[in-house]
């Protein structure tokens, strides 16, 4: 349930044993018969079964899929559910499932190996020569195959740049990723990665069926999952992503517990306004919450080797700080839920500003794909090239104009960035218990690509927000480090709370975080995030012998403890 290795080389499966068998890890399947060599690990902190053999072969199924009408957890009579459902199309298992997984099936000697629609669950393969594996590790799989493999340096300095790596790239130019419109077949003479056609249509109906729609497919979501789970734990901010999961949830009779981590770093950059808005919820709705520290640690790499041994790369999420992981791996609730990728619903800001109903892939590219300080960042590595040709690649799978792409179709662009970028997440989290994103699931996507104008100002998540669950709404918003409330009359988010007394105390506050900035960066010199730079920076010396990151970026923080974090692990590999 949490990893899964298969390969036709004894020689790596071999040290794929004796990778797991040296990690907290536990083995509950393996197979070994006519060339074939497969292995399942259960999950951290929950027991349950993941793979099972079959009358003609063996089934695994990794990460977190909900199965059925009713929503049934994975068990051994699910698994061999999938395994008769299964005639030859992965769409054959898909449209009865729901969550974030990866399906391994044997069957007469033949292999199918594939993920959900949306592919933002890890599933990594490499095939070179004679030898093939498959894994949804990225870490181990390289560490078992380590002398096969090439740096890509342009993937690196893209997963720099966007957290994530476009049209299944990784770090290694022999390894790649499925994407959800891809998975592989093997038979005893060919290792095939077929595509597959998946599109989103967009909704040409009016706002209200629209929103009928999206609320459809969110309870639905919502409802096999507490079905199948109980009781989430819900990280929850004050935004709107996050709202729209506690929405569905309230609306089919799920209590979630409410998770809130606060940080003391850029590492861990947390707001005393989500805690207080969770509060609210908790109030308002008879909810428990759940805060705990998320502080990061001095050094900030105290426990870097702990936790790359423990999560391989997933092991850079919020710097790999004890606190965070610890607080992961507590829990009281086997399934969590995050509000990722519900970025998906609302218009972005540049879109809003074109004055005309089209752009170019070269305004995508240079307006808002790479960051304002792109010059600053990276040496001439290639890297806008690279970038440029895998954009004009994601056009010509989904049959857009790369000279004339309509507003909508920026959900295209979008969505491929993040099944890689925001990923991390809920494929470090299926590590430890059960977790799935609602944003990604295909039909709730579907039910949310609509109009343009729908998507402006939030509206549309506004709409839904108040058809699913609208007492959720009364609730303040904060958003952008800006704190709103909602006008049901308008359906609008006003910009700012607004009254003397909400404007007094804004204001000192923000001349306190001022006057306290000055004294320790510029008296003092010596604040914590001053003193994690300096450190970083640092590593960074010593550590970058692609010299693909300008040591001018030290001011990206963010950047910069992402690229060491990549340089370590890839050490590691030696």
């Amino acid at each position: 349930m949490s990893k899964f290795f298969v390969t036709n080389s004894a020689t790596v499966s071999g040290r794929i044993d004796s990778v797991v068998e040296n990690s907290q890890y536990k083995t509950c399947f393996k197979w070994s018969e006519n060339g074939i060599y497969a292995l399942s690990t259960e999950k951290l902190k929950i027991n349950n079964v993941n793979a099972s053999t079959t009358t003609d072969g063996f089934i695994i199924v990794t990460g977190t899929m909900v199965w059925g009408t009713d929503g049934q957890c994975v068990d051994e009579n699910v698994l061999l559910q999938v395994a008769d459902t299964f005639d030859g199309s992965p769409d054959s298992i898909r449209k009865n499932a729901i969550g974030n997984y990866s399906v391994v099936l044997m069957r007469n000697g033949n292999l199918c190996i594939l993920g959900e629609a949306t592919g933002y669950y890890d599933i990594f393969y490499y095939s070179y020569g004679d030898i093939w594996a498959i894994s949804n590790s990225l870490y181990d799989l390289a560490k078992v195959l380590n002398e096969h493999l090439t740096v890509d340096i342009n993937n690196i300095a893209e997963y720099i740049l966007q957290g994530g790596i476009l049209l299944g790239g990784t770090f290694f130019k022999e390894i790649n990723r499925l994407v959800g419109f891809n998975y592989i077949h093997i038979d005893k003479k060919n290792f095939q990665v077929i595509n597959e056609e998946i599109l989103y249509p967009l909704a040409t109906c009016s706002l209200e069926k629209s929103v009928e729609q999206y609320k459809d497919a969110s309870i639905h979501f919502a409802k096999k999952m507490g079905h199948a789970f109980g009781k989430p734990t819900q990280m929850m901010t004050g935004g709107l992503d996050c709202r729209l999961l506690l929405a569905s949830e309230l609306a089919v009779g799920i209590a979630p517990d409410l998770y809130y981590g606060s940080g003391n770093s850029f590492i861990t950059n947390t707001f005393d306004k989500d805690l207080e808005i969770d509060r609210m919820y908790c109030e308002k709705f008879n909810l428990n919450l759940i805060n705990d520290s998320w502080g990061t640690p001095s050094p900030v790499d105290k426990y870097w080797d702990e936790y790359l041994l423990l999560f391989g790369f997933y092991y850079s999420a919020y710097g790999a700080s004890k606190n965070v992981f610890e607080s992961f791996m507590e829990s009281p609730n086997d399934f969590q839920t995050l509000g990722q990728v519900g970025e998906l619903y609302r218009s972005l800001p540049w879109i809003d500003n074109l004055n005309k109903n089209y752009f170019t892939i070269d305004e995508y590219l240079n307006t808002f794909y790479l960051p304002d300080n792109f010059e600053n960042l990276l040496p001439d590595t290639g890297v806008k090239q690279h970038l440029y040709e895998k954009l004009l690649k994601i056009c010509q799978l989904y049959n857009l104009d790369p000279m004339h792409l309509a507003l909508e179709d920026v959900f295209y662009l979008s969505n491929e960035r993040r099944k890689t970028a925001d990923s991390v997440m809920v494929n470090l989290l299926n590590l430890i218990r059960y977790s799935s994103y609602q944003h990604a699931d295909y039909n709730v996507m579907c039910a949310g690509r609509v109009k343009n104008e729908y998507l402006s100002d939030s509206r549309f998540m506004l709409h839904c927000l108040n058809a699913i669950y609208p007492e959720v709404l009364d609730i303040p918003v904060f958003s952008h480090c800006t704190m709103r409330k909602f006008n049901r009359n308008m359906m609008t988010l006003d910009s700012q709370i607004n009254h003397k007394k909400e404007a007094f105390r804004h204001n000192v506050y923000w001349l306190f975080k001022i006057l306290r900035w000055v004294k320790q960066r510029i008296i003092n010199n010596d604040s914590k995030t001053n003193a994690e730079m300096r450190y970083l920076i640092d590593c960074l010396r010593r550590m970058d012998k692609f010299q693909i990151l300008n040591i001018r970026a030290r001011q990206d923080n963010r950047k910069v403890l992402s690229y060491i974090m990549l340089l370590k692990a890839l050490e590691t590999l030696k």
